[in-house]
């Protein structure tokens, strides 16, 4: 009798040293999603910043400058118009998979 009370002691111990650790691993997960989503939010206002500068110097530009420049791009060239908050999203499932919701998301 004795036994199977101490088995079921460490048992529930076990899980709980375990869940502890799935925990920190979390947090670690959590912490490392936001620096990536900082710095992609860094990245995103570099590039409204370069788009901005290259509008203010086409602004500047005579036309024939403009007609040059627009003449040298290449046929093929696209524009990539792309924008997808993964990192965010994540972070909002994992917060609420932990119960950290009351948290402002960055």
């Amino acid at each position: 009798d004795m036994r199977s009370f101490l088995l079921l002691l460490f048992k529930s111990q076990l899980l709980e040293v375990e869940n502890m650790e799935l925990s920190e691993l979390n947090k670690a997960a959590v912490e490392a999603l936001e620096a990536r989503d900082l710095e992609i939010q860094h990245l995103r206002q570099q590039v409204r910043l370069r788009d901005r500068m290259l509008e203010e110097r086409e602004a500047r530009m005579s036309a024939d400058q403009l007609s040059d420049m627009k003449a040298a791009v290449p046929h093929e060239f696209v524009p990539c118009d792309t924008v997808v908050d993964w990192g965010s999203a994540l972070i909002r499932r994992l917060r609420k998979e932990t119960g950290d919701e009351d948290e402002d998301p960055p």
